[in-house]
């Protein structure tokens, strides 16, 4: 509740076909909640989620929510890079910055392209729907901002609520010096 560190969090299950469904949370604290509902499939997996920002709780009370609807469960997807030739150090691979895009089916561009400093430890996609067919590509930059290096997933599922982590091997463009198409 607003002012409180309380949280509470009680589980509940439909019937396995049924589209609705409620549960009571008794003995709460007055105060002002936010009411957060994951639908878990079979596997126990929470792939839908809603919620309510601000519901307020009385004394004594009995208080019922609006609906909450149930949406896909946003999914993640992390991206590590290998550097090329076996190199473990940025400044080895002669590379400044690395660049992600996200795509699905084959050619629709979803996130990105976003660089970030090669010497970051880590970069994910978020708040992604579910599909069955996402596809990350990376460009490396050298110093002068010139593609040097790039590298790719193959395609990937992505079902909802899925925390992902794909490595992308990066490999030097051809060239002397490198150049990337």
């Amino acid at each position: 509740g607003t002012g409180s560190s309380h949280a509470t969090t009680q589980r509940g299950a439909c019937a396995p076909t049924a589209k609705s469904g409620s549960i009571a949370i008794p003995d709460l604290t007055p105060g002002t909640y936010k009411v957060e509902l994951d639908g878990v499939d079979a596997a126990g997996d929470a792939t839908f989620y809603g919620e309510i920002a601000k519901q307020s709780v009385k004394e004594g009370k009995t208080v019922e929510t609006a609906v909450i609807g149930l949406s896909p469960k946003p999914g993640e997807v992390a991206v590590n890079w290998l550097l090329p030739d076996g190199a473990t150090r940025c400044a080895v691979a002669k590379i400044e910055d690395v660049e992600f895009s996200l795509y699905y089916r084959t050619t629709q561009l979803v996130a990105g392209p976003t660089k970030i400093d090669c010497n970051s430890v880590d970069f994910a996609f978020t708040d992604l729907l579910p599909d069955d067919a996402y596809k990350v590509i990376a460009y490396a930059y050298d110093s002068s901002k010139k593609k040097i290096a790039k590298g790719s997933t193959d395609f990937f599922p992505l079902k909802a609520g899925d925390e992902l982590s794909k490595d992308i091997q990066l490999e030097t463009c051809p060239g002397d010096p490198p150049v990337c198409q």
